[in-house]
């Protein structure tokens, strides 16, 4: 029988590196519980966000293996795509940090929220809709203190609903940044109980 590999996928926010220093640090919590980090770069220069989730999922499932246990971690976009791509494979954990929105979740926005989600994130494309989430699935998601009032509570109740067995953590003092000590510390803390 062969050897089972941990290995974290970390994705980053859109217009990120996935070797920037905040996401490697974040590689080095992974490492230090014998996950060993991979990092995925989305393609952001593809035209279309269809055509950086495709380029994102041909890569995620080229860099698992058969008897890999996955660990999901991605940050705005990239916690979009995670989730899609999470859906698709067997996934112990995915941790999803102040992920984009879906289409069931557009309707609840107010004015500005609704026209950056549709213009920055789809770039006037049709918005994806909830992937068919997988029962066995294990699921945290990051909110950052400062940003919270600007998601609203039909959207957490929603997710909340979707996500049954997922937990919600707050990074304190953090806003929709993953370089935050703030965020770095509730990273921790959830990638340390692994």
């Amino acid at each position: 029988m062969s050897e089972i590999n941990k290995i974290a996928l970390i994705l980053p926010g859109r217009r990120e590196q996935a070797d920037s220093k905040a996401y490697k640090q974040i590689g080095t919590l992974f490492e230090e519980q014998s996950i060993k980090a991979v990092y995925i770069q989305p393609e952001w220069k593809l035209k279309s966000i269809s055509e950086q989730l495709r380029d994102t999922s041909i890569k995620v499932n080229q860099s698992i293996g058969a008897n890999d246990e996955v660990y999901f971690l991605g940050f705005s976009k990239g916690a979009l795509f995670a989730l899609i791509c999470a859906s698709q494979i067997r996934v112990k954990k995915s941790i999803l940090c102040s992920m984009s929105f879906f289409k069931e979740e557009i309707p609840h926005m107010g004015m500005l929220l609704k026209l950056f989600t549709r213009k920055m994130v789809y770039g006037g494309e049709e918005p994806f809709s909830y992937p068919q989430i997988r029962q066995k699935n294990d699921f945290c998601f990051i909110y950052g203190e400062k940003e919270l009032k600007s998601i609203p509570d039909k959207i957490m109740a929603s997710r909340a609903e979707l996500f049954n067995s997922g937990e919600t953590i707050i990074a304190k003092k953090a806003g929709h940044n993953i370089s935050h000590r703030g965020y770095q510390s509730a990273l921790k803390s959830i990638i340390k109980g692994l």
